[in-house]
């Protein structure tokens, strides 16, 4: 839910509306990369697995959710996507505008569409509104390097898969555009795709990009 949860803070921004996470991951590592990466702006606690908050809660699943009223209160449990925007402009005395689909993808930072034998030409109705994504998986398609271009336009982008795709060195100097990227899947063939040269100058445009590919 973290991508809701950011939106909401951000849409709520000037009123007295705030959020803190109770962590119950084995280990503090993996809290302190959610928030060093930004999944988590907001205050985390770290309780780990059956800690002494979840124990007083009583917590039996996760995600766990409170919405606790100015006057500490519970005003209601476990509520999810638009039932918990709603409930918490109301108690912040706002009125929710409603919102279309295509709006309520800005909170998805996670999407695939491995396997799915998409046309490179549908790319951009299919991402339109995903404009915070942070991870996409374009694997198993029939995506070609000018396919790439509505990619740009994902400032978040951290990890892409084009395993299995039709995308070479051309496709790679469109990737260059986007200063996110961290980390790159891609399929090597011997006939076509992307090759040595062209992985090194993506590497030397973009020098934190881990780059992994499986070759046939």
């Amino acid at each position: 839910m973290y991508d809701q949860l950011r939106e909401l803070l951000q849409v709520h921004v000037d009123r007295p509306f705030s959020v803190i996470t109770v962590m119950a991951d084995d280990e503090l590592a993996s809290v302190s990369h959610a928030v060093e990466s930004g999944d988590i702006t907001w205050p985390a606690i770290w309780d780990g697995p059956n800690g002494p908050i979840a124990s007083e809660w009583a917590i039996t699943s996760y995600p766990s959710i409170y919405l606790i009223d100015r006057d500490g209160r519970i005003a209601a449990v476990d509520l999810r996507d638009d039932a918990l925007d709603e409930q918490v402009s109301k108690l912040l005395g706002v009125k929710m505008e409603m919102r279309t689909e295509v709006e309520k993808r800005s909170r998805v930072s996670q999407l695939s569409f491995a396997k799915k034998n998409i046309m490179g030409s549908e790319l951009p109705k299919l991402l339109e509104g995903y404009v915070n994504l942070r991870e996409l998986d374009l694997s198993d398609n029939h995506i070609a390097d000018e396919d790439l271009i509505p990619l740009l336009q994902l400032k978040e982008l951290r990890e892409l898969n084009l395993e299995h795709t039709h995308v070479t060195n051309k496709g790679l100097e469109t990737l260059e555009g986007i200063s996110s990227l961290k980390r790159l899947h891609l399929s090597v063939h011997p006939s076509q795709g992307t090759t040595a040269d062209g992985r090194r100058k993506l590497k030397k445009s973009l020098p934190e990009i881990e780059i992994s590919f499986i070759t046939h």
